[in-house]
């Protein structure tokens, strides 16, 4: 939870200020390597919803994710001299060729394993948002970037979908799939998940629970390797929020959405850290609280996740 502690630092360096989501609109440009096909991942979730805050806002966006440009209250013709760029992927970004004019730069890095994740340097009026502490450590180490550029905010997630209150549609959903007493494992099925599934399998075979993963790029092989250890494998759907309410436990593993996702349902999560290489070198068991869901439910609120990273590009700290 030391996360959380750190956005409210940073929420309250900014408490004084005019928040700049309230304000006159913006021209705002958004970049992500992937397609929009790609809507299930986690990062993409999270531009997801900084991105519908700042439409219903009134801030004139425009999407490019690869080569596709999409506008929202803006007119595709207009002068492109923006106020601010939100950048995903730095290699992606300078693909672009932009003309940034000095105008500030917002990166947020969504892991310290991937060469896609690297961030983007050489840029004046750019700034980092971590949203986790070890990738913050690994800006830092890896690339010597300057800690006073880089803040911690974590990802944006619907308080609306994963909260305690279990419903009606909740229940009967998860009563079609066949569930009852179950644990969640979830997330987009890749070698950094292997051995972290695998021992959450374990967990709740021991526990006398069912295991469940759900997650994206669950293909035939991977359904195949996963069905080894899982009693259920789901790819990734609409309807993962009511998994997730109604768990006995869940995991994930890097302190990552999921870990954030169990807490608003308060659930004990189990989250394993693991090396670049996928081995585990630590597992968090955190047990279900009323205080971390309510305090988590604050920090990860969208509209003040996309607040705190406007006043971060157009404030000084």
């Amino acid at each position: 939870m030391n996360d959380v502690h750190k956005v409210y630092q940073l929420k309250e360096k900014f408490a004084s200020l005019k928040h700049a989501l309230y304000g006159p609109p913006l021209k705002i440009l958004i970049t992500f390597r992937y397609g929009f096909g790609f809507l299930r991942n986690g990062a993409m979730r999270c531009i997801y919803n900084i991105f519908e805050v700042l439409k219903n806002r009134g801030h004139k966006i425009t999407l490019v994710f690869d080569n596709q440009f999409k506008y929202f209250n803006e007119d595709p013709g207009s002068n492109q001299d923006y106020d601010l760029f939100i950048v995903n992927h730095a290699d992606h970004f300078k693909s672009l060729n932009l003309d940034t004019k000095g105008k500030p730069i917002i990166h947020l890095v969504h892991s310290e394993f991937f060469e896609i994740d690297k961030p983007l340097i050489g840029y004046d009026n750019i700034k980092y948002v971590a949203v986790r502490t070890e990738i913050k450590d690994y800006l830092i180490n890896h690339y010597s970037i300057d800690e006073s550029l880089i803040s911690i905010i974590l990802n944006p997630i619907d308080i609306t979908k994963f909260n305690p209150l279990i419903t009606e549609t909740d229940k009967e959903i998860v009563k079609q799939m066949g569930l009852n007493k179950f644990g969640l494992f979830a997330g987009t099925f890749m070698y950094l998940r292997e051995k972290p599934s695998i021992n959450f399998a374990m967990l709740c075979k021991a526990k006398g629970i069912t295991s469940v993963y759900v997650g994206e790029l669950v293909n035939d092989k991977n359904r195949q390797f996963l069905e080894q250890y899982f009693d259920v494998v789901l790819p990734f759907h609409a309807q993962v929020d009511s998994l997730f309410k109604i768990a006995q436990i869940t995991g994930g593993i890097q302190k990552g959405r999921t870990y954030w996702e169990g807490k608003l349902c308060k659930k004990t999560v189990f989250e394993f850290m693991v090396d670049s290489d996928g081995e585990i070198y630590d597992l968090l068991i955190e047990s279900a609280s009323d205080d971390d869901a309510e305090i988590v439910k604050q920090i990860v609120e969208p509209n003040l996740v996309t607040e705190l990273i406007l006043d971060l590009a157009l404030n000084s700290l």
